[in-house]
C-alpha cells in the first residue's frame, strides 16, 4: 500500500476494500473484525458489600467476587487513594482486565464513560484498555487492584518488571 494511499484511509479521503483491511490487520496484528465493527460500550461486573452471597463457617465465612481464568499474569496492588483529583489512566494493552475490591472508603472508579461508586466491601471487574479513572470520595480510602495481563509471547516478560 503507498503512502498516498494510507493517508487518504486516515484522512476519510477514500473507503477501503475488504482486502485492504484485510492486509492492515494482518499488518497491525488484530482480527479482521477489530477494523470492520463497532467497538461494544465498556462492561462492568459489579459486587456490592451488601450481595448476600456468603458461604458461613466457623471460624471462616466466604464469598465469591470474581472467578479470574487467566491464563497470563496476575498482579495484586494494595492501594491507598486521598480525595482531590481524580487519576485519569490511558488505557492499559488490550486484554488486561482490572479487579477492584474496596474495603475502607469510598472510590469512583471504572471507565471514564461508565465509572461506579465503591463502598467498603465492594468489588468490581471492567477491561481496562480504554481510558479508565479511580477518584477516592473520602479519605483513608484503601483497597486491591488486581490487574489480569492477557497471555504474553514467548520472549515477553512481566509488565512490571
Amino acid at each position: 500500500m503507498s503512502k498516498a494511499a494510507l493517508s487518504q484511509l486516515e484522512t476519510a479521503q477514500a473507503n477501503p476494500t475488504v482486502e485492504t483491511l484485510w492486509s492492515l490487520a494482518q499488518a497491525l496484528g488484530v482480527p479482521f473484525s477489530e477494523l470492520t465493527t463497532e467497538p461494544t460500550p465498556p462492561l462492568i461486573h459489579l459486587t456490592r458489600a451488601t450481595d448476600d452471597e456468603w458461604i458461613h463457617g466457623d471460624p471462616i465465612s466466604s464469598r465469591l467476587l470474581h472467578r479470574l481464568a487467566v491464563p497470563g499474569i496476575l498482579e495484586v496492588h494494595q492501594i491507598r487513594a486521598s480525595p482531590g483529583l481524580a487519576r485519569l489512566s490511558n488505557p492499559h494493552a488490550r486484554g488486561l482486565m482490572e479487579h477492584i475490591v474496596v474495603y475502607a472508603g469510598r472510590l469512583r472508579v471504572g471507565p471514564t464513560e461508565h465509572p461506579v461508586v465503591l463502598t467498603a466491601g465492594d468489588a468490581a471487574t471492567y477491561l481496562a484498555d480504554c481510558p479508565h479513572v479511580y477518584e477516592a470520595l473520602e479519605p483513608d480510602t484503601h483497597g486491591l487492584i488486581l490487574m489480569s495481563y492477557p497471555t504474553l509471547g514467548p520472549r515477553a516478560t512481566s509488565p512490571s518488571g
